[in-house]
């Protein structure tokens, strides 16, 4: 990936966290779709030690099964990197899909995207647009799944499928009831 590219996407990272209130915001110079060239347990540590400082209780990562070796790498570091450990568990591991990624899946990457966790994003969907808009590099003209017209379609289908507006579905692979 050229550095102009990787410039764009860390300033999209940054509108997107600004546009939300995030704070702050840390990013890696792994190379692209070439973390498995990294040491996993270099990538694992790395993630770790935020979850320690960062002490939360509900981490979102990439689904398992994600067609993306980079999203799958981080999938399995980070499950590692919140293992439960007495006195810092983390309450709950929640796996987001992505268009053109886990929907292009096949089972011999592992398991199915099975969601079991729906999220109300009805009032959400502008400002989720806006994000999206910042991401342009990364879309495309429907059909393509990473266009605004298939990812809109995507929150509809989601939410009818839980009796919703709109929604965002979630595979909740741990849950701790405290």
């Amino acid at each position: 990936m050229r550095a102009d590219d990787i410039d764009a996407r860390r300033q999209a990272g940054l509108n997107c966290a600004e546009l939300i209130g995030i704070e702050s915001v840390e990013f890696e110079d792994y190379p692209n779709l070439r973390l498995y060239q990294e040491s996993l347990l270099g990538l694992t540590q790395k993630i770790e030690a935020r979850l320690d400082r960062w002490q939360l209780d509900i981490v979102y990562t990439h689904h398992s099964s994600d067609t993306n070796i980079d999203h799958r790498l981080v999938f399995d570091a980070t499950l590692v990197a919140a293992r439960p450990i007495p006195g810092k568990s983390i309450a709950s591991i929640r796996c987001f899909e992505i268009g053109s990624s886990t929907d292009y899946s096949v089972p011999s990457l592992g398991h199915p995207f099975l969601p079991n966790l729906d999220l109300d994003v009805t009032q959400w969907m502008d400002t989720w647009f806006q994000m999206v808009d910042f991401y342009g590099t990364e879309m495309r003209p429907a059909p393509f799944p990473r266009s605004k017209e298939v990812l809109a379609a995507g929150a509809i289908l989601r939410g009818s499928e839980v009796g919703l507006a709109r929604a965002e579905a979630f595979m909740e692979v741990r849950r701790i009831i405290k």
